[in-house]
């Protein structure tokens, strides 16, 4: 669900609950993970976002593009082709 927001121009507010979510999404405009079970810094995160990255649109975008079904595809090829 994380790459299908980001392609949708949609900043993502996540706690820290899949191996690359950090590295995913630290450092997007509008993006931000948060502890488990932190109600406080998600609800913190939620309100800082809402809104206010609405011209980044195309960045998230950009960043969730290599990721697209085709260009998976290819890379999976490439890997197994060596």
């Amino acid at each position: 669900m994380v790459l299908e927001a980001l392609a949708a121009g949609c900043p993502v507010i996540s706690t820290d609950c899949f191996p690359s979510a950090v590295e995913m999404l630290g450092n997007m405009p509008g993006c931000k993970v948060v502890p488990p079970r932190d109600s406080g810094s998600l609800a913190a995160a939620i309100c800082e976002s809402a809104g206010s990255h609405a011209g980044d649109r195309a960045f998230l975008q950009e960043r969730a593009a290599p990721y697209r079904i085709g260009n998976a595809i290819e890379s999976h090829i490439g890997a197994l082709t060596g």
